[in-house]
């Protein structure tokens, strides 16, 4: 297939210099592709940015935030860990835009709409 007609890439090496490299250079090569790059220095964040990188994460500082989740809200993390199934199961979550619902010509609650897309899902919360 290769790299120019790849859909995605995810670069997790562990110098940074290198991820900006392989970004940079995908990003040459493929200009529509959705790219995930990690980092552990803070300035490299913006760095992979520049190079083309979609999102950049920080796995200390994400690890960090969930450690600190667990002594601020227990249940909502075991909430996650518990959707994030690590006993090998498969959970998907997916967001639905305004725009992606069925057209209705009056207001439905969101359990009507989500029957009318024939998902098996569950709402976890709504903005």
């Amino acid at each position: 297939m290769g790299i120019e007609k790849a859909s995605a890439l995810v670069t997790a090496l562990p110098k940074d210099t290198d991820n900006v490299f392989v970004v940079l250079s995908a990003r040459e090569l493929n200009k529509d592709m959705r790219i995930v790059s990690c980092c552990t220095l803070d300035s490299s964040e913006s760095k992979l940015k520049i190079a083309g990188a979609n999102t950049v994460i920080m796995p200390d500082k994400v690890g960090g935030a969930r450690m600190a989740g667990f002594i601020i809200n227990h249940n909502v993390n075991r909430f996650i860990d518990r959707v994030s199934l690590r006993d090998g199961g498969e959970a998907y979550l997916t967001e639905y835009h305004v725009g992606e619902l069925p057209n209705t010509d009056s207001p439905k609650k969101i359990g009507r709409i989500l029957d009318a897309l024939e998902t098996n899902c569950k709402v976890v919360g709504t903005m």
